[in-house]
């Protein structure tokens, strides 16, 4: 076994466990509905990315699809943490809740080489990640899940500095915003990539991307 390969499988070990401990947060949540189903759901959605961007890693290591879905899989096992009932934990989850869906526009606009082409393409998700990762970190000072109608039952918040609905709220709003224009983007994107596909053997190859 090569380097690579011992690496992907530490990896893949990893994965395994940490999608079993997401798993054993959501069941054990004591805010999180329907625990069973969203349990069975988020380790279909890790582990399906975690072992086919494995295989593909292994593949085609040039080809940075694979790590992007990787990536996209462990980003989904840590946001899952936010059906923990540890304050600590809770609010790690919460604040990468985002993550997983920056991750998988990334990989869908690198599509199929796993390498952003434009400027633009760069600029949009950046923009992706800027509205998943920096702007929960601002808004979850002001957010108090005690007097808040989105999840009262949650763990108290260990980061709370202020507890400002109103901000929180207007954070989301813009957060809101920007996440629409990612996602106009990206469709323009996909757009415009089908009107420039010409060739038969790419339309098969860019079906499960659509």
């Amino acid at each position: 076994m090569n380097a690579l390969r011992r690496a992907l499988f530490a990896l893949g070990v990893a994965g395994i466990l940490g999608g079993a401990l997401m798993a054993a947060a959501i069941a054990t949540s004591g805010h999180t509905n329907l625990k069973g189903l969203v349990a069975a759901v988020s380790l279909l959605v890790a582990w399906s990315f975690l072992g086919t961007g494995l295989y593909l890693w292994d593949r085609r290591p040039d080809n940075l699809t694979g790590p992007l879905m990787v990536a996209l899989a462990f980003s989904w096992v840590l946001a899952g943490l936010s059906s923990s009932n540890t304050p600590g934990v809770y609010i790690t989850g919460t604040l990468l809740q985002g993550l997983p869906f920056a991750i998988l526009t990334h990989l869908l606009f690198a599509f199929p080489s796993g390498r952003l082409q434009s400027k633009w393409d760069r600029r949009f998700v950046g923009l992706g990640y800027l509205v998943t990762t920096v702007a929960p970190a601002i808004g979850i000072v002001f957010f108090d899940p005690a007097v808040s109608d989105d999840c009262p039952e949650c763990p108290e918040n260990p980061l709370l500095i202020w507890n400002n609905q109103d901000a929180y709220d207007v954070g989301s709003t813009i957060s809101s915003v920007l996440a629409g224009i990612v996602l106009g983007a990206l469709i323009w994107h996909l757009g415009r990539r089908i009107r420039a596909s010409g060739d038969p053997v790419e339309r098969v190859r860019d079906a499960p991307v659509w």
